[in-house]
């Protein structure tokens, strides 16, 4: 589950870069495109995995990186009170503020 979340967010072909700049007057989405990626994964203990993309320019020193951590938080379905509640509205912010490009 960890997995699908941060391939749909971070690492899929499509997914938008949570950053965007400007070098040797072409947009870094442009020449980002042209870097070699590769993607990382450790898992750090049971509810978290550490996921770090790197992209490398293929001629210099300069790099992209994006680390991330997943925590899973599993409540079981229909407990009652306000855990249930602020995971609830937690998890409601989160997806409007990837949705709508805040990360």
């Amino acid at each position: 589950m960890k997995d699908a979340w941060f391939r749909e967010h971070l690492a899929a072909p499509q997914a938008a870069v949570p950053f965007s700049f400007a070098y040797a007057g072409r947009p870094s989405t442009k020449w980002l495109a042209e870097w070699p990626e590769t993607v990382e994964h450790k898992r750090l203990d049971a509810q978290r995995v550490q996921f770090v993309i790197v992209q490398k320019q293929p001629v210099g020193r300069r790099e992209r990186r994006l680390e991330c951590v997943v925590l899973e938080v599993l409540v079981p379905a229909g407990i009652p009170g306000r855990l249930s509640r602020e995971l609830d509205q937690l998890n409601a912010l989160w997806e409007g503020m990837i949705e709508n490009g805040e990360y």
